[in-house]
């Protein structure tokens, strides 16, 4: 889903970190930190969850 906004935004709409045609700079810096930020966020989460899920169904205490 996120990629599908970033392409979006960066190829569609011309928004880049540096600049955006909707108005100030920051706004691109803090949008691709933020949504970067929480997909690297997930992501961890989803191979923290392959792993407990396997050493459980392995029957693994630790």
């Amino acid at each position: 889903m996120q990629v599908f906004e970033w392409s979006k935004l960066i190829f569609e709409e011309g928004v880049r970190p540096w600049g955006n045609p909707m108005g100030a700079a920051q706004f691109g810096s803090v949008f691709f930190m933020v949504t970067g930020f929480h997909g690297f966020h997930v992501s961890i989460g989803v191979i923290f969850l392959f792993i407990f899920s396997y050493k459980v169904a392995k029957g693994s205490p630790r």
